[in-house]
């Protein structure tokens, strides 16, 4: 599996975050992290994860995950909506490590 960290990099966290912010309907929070692979240290990417507004109607989660995967970013990242069960460990590694959002809605 892999392990998340909060990307520390300013740079990189202000071009993810104004992205973000050009997409930001129905997104309430999210969060750039690096993933780095336990199996091999050297290997590590990007996540982008974010959660969507409490008042939104329906499931927008998908919706928002198509838009946000069909931008350019400067670096590789993986998208995902922290609304289901499926994201529990991310939600957990977000909240263990104190992520500071990239964006805030």
């Amino acid at each position: 599996d892999a392990d998340l960290e909060p990307e520390t990099s300013e740079e990189l966290r202000e071009a993810v975050a104004a992205i973000v912010r050009r997409s930001s309907s129905y997104i309430r929070v999210a969060f750039l992290l690096r993933r780095t692979l336990r199996s091999d240290p050297n290997v590590s990417d990007h996540v982008l994860a974010f959660e969507t507004s409490r008042f939104t109607l329906g499931n927008k989660g998908p919706e928002v995950v198509k838009r946000l995967v069909g931008k350019e970013y400067p670096t590789s990242l993986f998208v995902v909506h922290l609304g289901g069960a499926v994201a529990k460990g991310f939600r957990k590694q977000i909240s263990a490590k104190k992520a500071v959002p990239v964006f805030t809605a």
